[in-house]
């Protein structure tokens, strides 16, 4: 009898294996693109916090309110790019990853030696030009984070020069945690 249920339960387990990756294979299809949209959804969601947020820490008088609209938009303008921009990072690395198949193995040489040589070699080609288009893409990112700072400064100024120091300091450190905060948060949310 111990034989019978032991049985039933390798059963089962065997079933399951089987069954569950089948039933969730497809869910987990859409649950990739689903948290594609969420996460550039969430990310938004905190820049916007983050705006509404500052706007609140600076207690604006109603003459310094007139010149916060140019900044309030210049920074949800950004907000809007860097969306447009993860979306299309993500697309980019998901289209890559079907496109990135194992190398069929050189049928040419036969010693198994020579051939993990060859595959090594491969390997070590493919890791410095991965260094190399990793430099290229850090050097793209700090081209945008710079233009997105001078936006910000450009659309700031009118209302920087209304502000008292206190209120200078807050809008100053907003800007440098704002932009370290979108790129946390983008790498954070790209890692899941």
């Amino acid at each position: 009898m111990e034989k019978g249920i032991v049985s039933g339960f390798a059963t089962m387990g065997i079933a399951a294996a089987i069954i569950v990756p089948l039933a969730f294979g497809a869910q987990g299809r859409e649950t990739r693109a689903e948290r594609s949209a969420s996460t550039i959804s969430q990310s938004t969601d905190r820049a916007e916090a983050r705006i509404a947020i500052l706007k609140a820490d600076l207690r604006l008088s109603s003459d310094q309110a007139q010149h916060w609209a140019g900044l309030e938009s210049a920074l949800r303008d950004i907000v809007a790019k860097r969306a447009k921009t993860l979306a299309a990072s993500h697309d980019l690395q998901t289209g890559r990853a079907s496109s990135r198949a194992p190398v069929a193995p050189d049928t040419s040489v036969t010693e198994d030696g020579q051939r993990r040589d060859t595959d090594s070699e491969r390997d070590a080609r493919r890791a410095r030009l991965d260094d190399i288009d990793e430099m290229r893409r850090e050097a793209d990112a700090y081209t945008v984070q710079a233009a997105y700072l001078r936006q910000i400064a450009d659309a700031a100024q009118p209302l920087y020069d209304t502000l008292d120091d206190r209120q200078r300091h807050r809008l100053v450190q907003f800007v440098r945690e704002d932009l370290r905060a979108n790129v946390m948060d983008d790498r954070h949310d790209w890692r899941r």
